[in-house]
């Protein structure tokens, strides 16, 4: 069984989450064991697949995107996903949208929610405006990463596809040399999203949390929980001194922390 679910760490999650998902759609949840299933052995996607929105799954990332947020429902922590699909207008801010699967799962919690997807990249945001066609949902793409201030930056990629491209000045040891440099316009999210409560801010910014966190003071004022992706300890202790004491943290997943807000006394 650990042969076909892949990754380390995933096993048990999957054995949970696929029988659960084949009970809510046993249609959908056969087609896409199968193309996991297929892809593991062959290393390529062996036939289309569409769920029942809409979404077509068109590259290995997705699929293992999918995989974890629909089967495994890795972020799919209590504290926030009751908030986020009984509010009436639910506001949430994905950075480091990607491919958009975290933006699709979102407005499939909640057709009401208004979302604001961060995401320099020209094909990840052709992707995301695929999932804002098929989506009921408001969803606001920002063509720019996320900083302390504005400016522009440079990130490094292997094409305008790149799932793992990152800012060339965060500490990149840990990764892998890039083909190219693409300039990008860098805005806080302070300057983007306007007054209001904030559901959720899940940012994912390969090494760059703590500066995107640092342009976003005002928002996390009024923001009520906030999924990062942490990549050493020094990053955690930087995030934990900038949240202050009236967040309370875990984490989520072996690379991600949630945070929510104490409520006010």
């Amino acid at each position: 069984m650990s042969f076909f679910l892949g990754f380390k760490g995933h096993v048990i999650p999957s054995l949970i989450g696929w029988p659960r998902f084949f009970i809510r759609a046993p249609l959908m949840a056969s087609k896409l064991l199968a193309l996991r299933i297929g892809f593991l052995t062959a290393r390529k996607l062996l036939f289309k697949f569409v769920d029942k929105r809409g979404f077509i799954i068109t590259s290995q990332h997705e699929l293992v995107a999918y995989w974890d947020f629909f089967v495994e429902e890795s972020f799919s922590d209590s504290a926030w996903v009751d908030a986020f699909i009984k509010s009436e207008h639910p506001v949430a801010i994905d950075v480091g949208a990607n491919a958009g699967i975290f933006t699709y799962y979102l407005s499939t919690l909640n057709p009401k929610a208004e979302i604001y997807a961060f995401e320099p990249l020209p094909d990840m945001q052709e992707r995301i405006a695929r999932i804002q066609a098929i989506s009921r949902c408001e969803i606001h793409i920002i063509t720019a990463a996320c900083g302390r201030m504005n400016g522009d930056a440079i990130l490094c990629a292997n094409g305008n596809d790149d799932t793992n491209a990152y800012l060339s000045n965060v500490n990149n040891t840990a990764y892998e040399a890039k083909s190219s440099q693409i300039t990008v316009q860098v805005l806080p999210i302070d300057a983007v999203v306007p007054a209001g409560e904030v559901i959720l801010l899940k940012i994912d910014a390969e090494s760059y949390e703590v500066p995107v966190l640092e342009g976003a003071l005002h928002t996390l004022e009024r923001t009520c929980h906030l999924i990062v992706e942490v990549n050493s300890d020094h990053d955690l202790t930087s995030i934990k001194n900038i949240l202050g004491s009236r967040w309370h943290g875990c984490p989520l997943t072996s690379n991600d922390y949630i945070f929510s807000r104490l409520s006010d006394l």
